[in-house]
């Protein structure tokens, strides 16, 4: 599996931490080079360095931490329009870059990062309870789904946004 995704890049944002940086090194470990933004240059320039230097990832630092920019996308309205716009693009994406190239994207509930703490932090397990499979994610169970939607097992598929929720969606939830 060392070299599965040789001579393969991905972009990966928010890849500092968390789900993101899972995924770089579920990937990088599969053979695959990376790109990694993140909102501040430390996180993903600290990555770079833990996914085995420059050979194997570049980092390119975000700007959501711009406050001329946050005025722009203020409160939760923004972020879940902006989730709905990435699936509407994913699609026309996928129409206008094949076949030379298949977009599909991931779409993740609550996942245990330092990112989503404030969804869960001190009543996790009352959190938890809402989903069929009774725990959060895990970023590594995120970068197994990247993986699986990179690989040759998934060369069929394209366009399309894998929600993975522990069977939120299933039953009822968000």
């Amino acid at each position: 599996m060392a070299e599965r995704f040789a001579g393969r890049t991905a972009i990966i944002t928010g890849a500092g931490r968390g789900i993101g940086l899972a995924i770089a090194e579920r990937l990088v470990a599969d053979g695959a080079k990376v790109v990694i933004t993140g909102r501040k240059p430390d996180a993903p320039a600290s990555a770079v360095a833990a996914l085995g230097g420059a050979d194997h990832a570049l980092a390119v630092a975000g700007h959501a931490a711009d406050t001329a920019h946050q005025d722009e996308e203020p409160g939760i309205g923004m972020y879940g329009a902006g989730k709905a716009m990435l699936m509407h693009l994913t699609k026309e994406l996928a129409i206008e870059v094949s076949p030379r190239v298949r977009v599909n994207a991931v779409a993740p509930a609550v996942v245990k990062t330092r990112f989503a703490a404030a969804l869960h932090e001190g009543r996790e397990d009352a959190v938890a309870a809402e989903y069929p499979l009774a725990r959060l994610g895990a970023p590594d169970d995120i970068a197994g789904v990247v993986a699986y939607l990179l690989s040759g097992d998934a060369e069929w598929m394209t366009g399309r946004t894998l929600v993975v929720d522990g069977g939120l969606a299933a039953a009822g939830g968000a």
